[in-house]
């Protein structure tokens, strides 16, 4: 029987079928006792995929998933009134896809026979919609809890707050926490940033626009946390405020970064003042010992000249003591000249055990705990025991009633494909500091101590020379509880050996070959050709890279050693070093210079870190160094 067949045909009749057939919204009508469908409607073929003879030869089963057709029975047997909500459903299309609906049943006499008309809304789109509505609100949650960010919105009519979970979590509520009123929510800001904040609302209350500011806020749990907020008032169209969305984003460890990286910053253009500084100033003090020594040895004898020798001894041990100066400054700079070799470290402590206890006091205890199992490391000795003792003096001078020193050593596990560190710790039972110091430990000049009790350059000098060294440094330090300081250098390998170390043997510094000198201080310059002369050499001196390449090209003799300072204007001394080689092959190197400039001395050849002559230097010391390289 068809569809057509099955409704009566009278005009009334004839209205609903048209209604049926062309109702936009899905419709059938099944027998309730066969479950067949007795008639379907346009709408319904186009949404389910089948055609009207396929409808027709099937029941209410057939497009329904097998393990809902057992709920389907019971429900369509279920009896009722002649109108029934049948609730959600599954359908499966034609393509085998399922389709989520909602059905509307309605019993009815269908040319005498009891059916049922269902009318189905295909809830698939929404349902959908949703899904994506919820996993884009799971998305924003870990978004903002990803950033710190939360967000809500004040309704100023009722003078409510709905906050996200994020904002109760950032304030240190409970999730979906919020204040009752904006009084509440200002009980929550730290008491000086109250004022601001509502100068802001205010403002952006007047202005109708966005307001952006940064505040305190301090948790329940006592912690204080800086916020970056934002918020923008929302009016009728008459302008008036309805409500104020905003946002809020926790910066607390963003602007502690940022501190951090402007304080290394201002670190790092210091220790380039203070490099260049030393640089130079080590040229005067070269100066200031060399023609002090030479005016030494022509001083005849007599009454007269010992005076003039105390008087020498004392202009030389003045330099000396702003030679000394000066390796701080160099140090903290990272640009002190190195002599690195590979050592042990507790044997290096065990060696500056009886020193530390002259140093520290009788009042001070000084113990030792280290690690048997050590690897060994490759620094300067000599920067090193710096580092220990002054270190040292810092802790006793923190416990000027007495306490306890430890140097303790240990080997930290690598961390990914980086060597393990040994780490070198000196901690105190002293005074310790608060934040504020700790925070500027490490600044050249600064100082804790009384006038005149000290430079501030012992622990940027430390700084300068782990740093240099390849290693880096942590402090820990709370107000009564004493300081730790831990210093961490990469290990070297046992079998990479220690560098090569100048001979001490007291050679002759006298000779007769040709040496080229290239400085472009002239006060340097002139005392290293004169102690040269002094010893037989014949010298030549350039201020410059291009004075030395014409020497070397007009020169008719042998040049046997070319002694360059490593920074020069226009060009430094290893660089001009290699342009000379090309013209005299047999000409050796040696350099001479107050700090050590990395850049400038990878481009020399290997041997150069073993011939390197640290500014400010003696006679002797200039004199050794020439031979060695000669006879290298």
């Amino acid at each position: 029987m068809s569809e057509k067949d099955a409704i009566p045909g009278d005009p009334a009749e004839e209205r609903y079928r048209y209604l049926f057939e062309h109702n936009p919204q899905a419709m059938w009508v099944y027998d309730v006792v066969s479950l067949r469908f007795l008639a379907v409607n346009q709408a319904a073929i186009e949404r389910y995929g089948y055609s009207r003879d396929e409808f027709l030869g099937m029941t209410i089963k057939d497009i329904r998933p097998q393990e809902d057709v057992a709920a389907l029975l019971d429900q369509t047997h279920r009896p009722g009134g002649p109108y029934r909500r049948a609730g959600l459903w599954r359908h499966r299309h034609r393509d085998g896809r399922l389709i989520e609906v909602d059905i509307t049943a309605h019993d009815i006499d269908f040319a005498g026979r009891s059916a049922r008309l269902v009318l189905i809304t295909d809830l698939s789109e929404r349902l959908r919609a949703e899904a994506a509505l919820r996993a884009s609100e799971r998305q924003l949650r870990a978004a903002q809890a990803l950033a710190h960010v939360g967000s809500g919105e004040w309704d100023l009519a009722t003078d409510t707050m709905v906050w996200s979970d994020e904002l109760s979590r950032l304030f240190g509520l409970a999730p979906g926490q919020a204040p009752e009123s904006a009084a509440a929510f200002l009980e929550l800001i730290h008491p000086e940033d109250r004022a601001p904040v509502q100068s802001a609302v205010g403002r952006g209350l007047r202005e109708r626009g966005r307001v952006t500011c940064d505040y305190r806020i301090v948790r329940r749990d006592g912690a204080t946390r800086l916020v970056s907020a934002s918020a923008e008032v929302v009016a009728d169209s008459e302008g008036r405020p309805l409500r104020v969305l905003g946002i809020a984003q926790d910066v607390t460890e963003a602007r502690d970064v940022e501190q951090q990286l402007r304080q290394a910053q201002k670190m790092e253009a210091v220790g380039r003042l203070a490099g260049g500084v030393a640089h130079d100033f080590n040229n005067l003090l070269t100066a200031i010992l060399g023609f002090s020594d030479l005016l030494a040895g022509r001083l005849p004898g007599g009454s007269q000249a010992e005076v003039c020798r105390r008087d020498l001894e004392e202009i030389r041990k003045a330099a000396r003591r702003a030679a000394a100066l000066t390796s701080q400054l160099l140090a903290f700079s990272r640009k002190q000249v190195l002599a690195p070799r590979v050592l042990d470290l507790n044997a290096a402590v065990a060696d500056l055990e009886r020193m530390l206890h002259r140093l520290i006091g009788e009042d001070v205890e000084l113990t030792t705990e280290l690690d048997p199992g050590l690897a060994p490391i490759k620094v300067d000795p000599g920067q090193l025991e710096q580092v220990i003792l002054n270190l040292a003096v810092n802790a006793r001078d923190a416990m000027p009633e007495g306490g306890r020193l430890t140097l303790a050593t240990r080997l930290e596990e690598p961390r990914g494909t980086d060597p393990p560190s040994v780490v070198l710790e000196v901690s105190d039972t002293g005074c310790g500091m608060d934040a504020a110091t700790k925070a500027r430990i490490f600044e050249p000049f600064f100082t804790t101590k009384p006038v005149g009790q000290g430079t501030g350059l012992g622990l940027s000098t430390v700084y300068g020379i782990v740093d240099q060294s390849g290693g880096r440094l942590e402090v820990v330090s709370e107000p009564g509880q004493g300081a730790c300081f831990r210093i961490f250098l990469p290990s070297a390998e046992v079998t990479s050996g220690a560098a090569p170390q100048p001979s001490t043997s007291p050679a002759s510094g006298s000779g007769s070959e040709t040496i080229l000198v290239l400085e472009d201080d002239d006060a340097v310059r002139g005392l290293t050709c004169d102690i040269l002369e002094s010893e037989g050499y014949t010298v030549l001196a350039a201020a410059s890279g291009e004075q030395a390449l014409d020497l070397c090209r007009t020169h008719a003799g042998e040049l046997h050693l070319l002694l360059a300072d490593v920074v020069m204007p226009g060009g430094n001394g290893p660089r001009w070093a290699i342009r000379l080689q090309a013209l005299r092959p047999a000409l050796r190197l040696a350099f001479m210079s107050g700090y050590s400039d990395h850049a400038a001395l990878r481009e020399a050849p290997a041997a150069v870190a073993t011939r390197l002559l640290r500014k400010p230097f003696t006679a002797d010391q200039l004199l050794a160094a020439v031979r060695q390289a000669l006879d290298a």
